[in-house]
């Protein structure tokens, strides 16, 4: 009996349960053991390795859980990532049709300077 000891109470609450006896939320780690010694189902051996392996189902679950939850942060996180590069590829592309507006703007410019020039070369030759 001194494997129930160390158990945690929401251990002995799925042991009692699992020996056919009913728990309520209310009861207490003496009254949980109390009603396992005391149930018709108990025989000390079988008792112990069914509280080992209900101890170990809820062990590996704790597992499965932190792994599937680390799982998701590794998604969010390349969700995450992947948005950052998006956003960056989306500037850079601003910025590249920005940069060509400014170069056909001076390409514009330097051909309505040749024109205005070519025009008054054109006048002083008339004069």
């Amino acid at each position: 009996m001194a494997f129930l000891g160390r158990a945690l109470k929401v251990d002995l609450k799925c042991l009692a349960e699992e020996l056919g006896e009913t728990v309520t939320e209310e009861m207490k780690v003496p009254a949980l053991k109390k009603l396992i010694v005391a149930s018709k189902e108990y025989e000390e051996v079988f008792a112990k390795e069914l509280l080992h392996r209900i101890v170990s189902e809820r062990e590996n679950e704790i597992k499965r859980q932190e792994r599937e939850d680390e799982l998701k942060r590794q998604e969010r996180d390349e969700l995450k990532r992947q948005e950052r590069e998006d956003e960056i590829k989306r500037q850079e592309r601003e910025n590249e049709i920005k940069r060509q507006e400014r170069e056909n703007e001076i390409k514009r410019q330097e051909r309505e300077d040749e024109i205005k020039r070519q025009e008054r070369e054109d006048e002083l030759e008339k004069l």
